[in-house]
């Protein structure tokens, strides 16, 4: 007797799931039919740096007098954590070279970073500097609240120089820390 209500109870236990629709090729058929089905997203992170502008140091004016220029910058992550910088240029070093090329010096510069009203730091050429704070932690449009970029070129090299333009190219690259 108990074989046969194991039975019966297998048989309809059969039933039960036939009439239950796995995630498949296909729901169940019938009046309406239905499957569910997941949607996925990734975001990796990511940083960028915008904002920043041309510095145009103007003339030199022989007075001895180191020539300043700066830009603002903004710096935005989608990630918590911070980020370093690691500045080089066109001429493969910090240095003004004449244009046309035919001028026989190069005036070198420095470069400096900084956030918020802190202190310029100096950076070194090609190297990673310090650590510091994103502006933002999305990516969507960042409003530059400070000069972060700094050149400094001394009047001992604009004075040891020829009469011409002098110019380079900077390459400001933000990395995740």
């Amino acid at each position: 007797m108990s074989k046969k209500i194991l039975a019966v109870a297998l048989a309809a236990a059969s039933m039960a799931f036939s009439g239950v629709s796995m995630a498949g090729p296909g729901g169940t058929a019938g009046p309406t039919s239905s499957l569910d089905s997941i949607v996925t997203l990734t975001i990796n992170g990511a940083i960028r740096i915008s904002q920043v502008a041309n510095i145009p140091l103007g003339t030199y004016a022989a007075d001895s007098v180191d020539v300043v220029g700066t830009s603002e910058a903004c710096v935005s992550r989608n990630l918590a954590g911070n980020y370093n910088v690691t500045v080089t240029s066109a001429n493969g070093s910090f240095a003004l070279a004449g244009t046309p090329l035919a001028l026989a010096t190069t005036i070198p510069y420095s470069v400096a970073w900084r956030t918020g009203a802190n202190p310029y730091d100096t950076l070194a050429y090609g190297t990673p500097s310090a650590s510091y704070v994103a502006d933002s932690n999305t990516l969507a449009a960042c409003v530059a609240a400070d000069q972060k970029l700094q050149v400094t070129v001394p009047f001992a090299g604009m004075n040891t120089s020829e009469a011409g333009d002098y110019q380079d190219t900077l390459t400001v690259l933000v990395s995740p820390l």
